[in-house]
């Protein structure tokens, strides 16, 4: 099972005043100056494989793109191309995913670029705007990401992602007994500027609820 937030749904988000908006994890993933209006978008896939309640793979990727986004992480502009065109900065880039515990074990990251650390336990998750996720009896993995801090914002119809992004996660002898559940997952950003400074992001988290089934 594939999902994704679209553009298209985050070009539904409030619109904030130039200069320089803040971002929390109350509001949405559209941060946005009357033109340009900027978003944070994202591909996100997982399923998992299962031999009765034992889990052959568990594959959770950002690498393959979820139409209409890129693959990976990614920073945009809707509208005016010459007004849009500038640089993002960001600091603490994160990304989270809590699947139900004992689901999977020992889980591994493709990418050097991503350091994953885990399993936590906490009771809730708190995601896109502002929604609080119960995780009681979840396993809480974290990655880090330690690739570059800086990247052009890319246009609406851009293809391309912030380089080191992309990655896929795998971990296999877990145990889980049903054909389908729910996981959390999304990035999590500490801040991040634009140098035509129109906007700004603190405390941004895009985790969402998303099915997960077996295949």
């Amino acid at each position: 099972m594939s999902t994704s937030l679209t553009r298209r749904q985050i070009a539904k988000g409030a619109a904030w005043a130039a200069p320089v908006v803040a971002a929390t994890a109350a509001v949405p993933a559209y941060a946005a100056s009357p033109a340009p209006q900027y978003y944070i978008g994202k591909s996100v896939t997982a399923n998992y494989i299962r031999t009765g309640c034992t889990i052959n793979q568990f594959y959770l990727s950002t690498s393959v793109p979820v139409s209409p986004e890129v693959a990976g992480f990614s920073v945009g502009h809707i509208g005016n191309t010459t007004v849009g065109n500038t640089t993002a900065t960001l600091s603490g880039l994160t990304f989270t995913f809590a699947v139900p515990r004992g689901m999977v074990n020992n889980p591994t990251v493709d990418n050097p670029a991503w350091t994953i650390s885990g399993p936590a336990q906490q009771s809730t998750l708190t995601g896109l705007r502002g929604a609080t996720f119960n995780t009681t009896n979840y396993d809480i993995y974290t990655l880090q990401f330690n690739g570059a801090s800086t990247n052009p914002v890319v246009g609406e119809n851009a293809t391309q992602t912030w380089p080191g992004t992309a990655f896929t996660v795998t971990g296999t002898s877990g145990s889980y007994c049903y054909s389908s559940g729910t996981i959390y997952s999304g990035y999590n950003l500490r801040s991040m500027t634009l140098t035509n400074g129109r906007a700004q992001w603190n405390n941004y988290s895009n985790i969402e609820s998303r099915p997960i089934n077996q295949v």
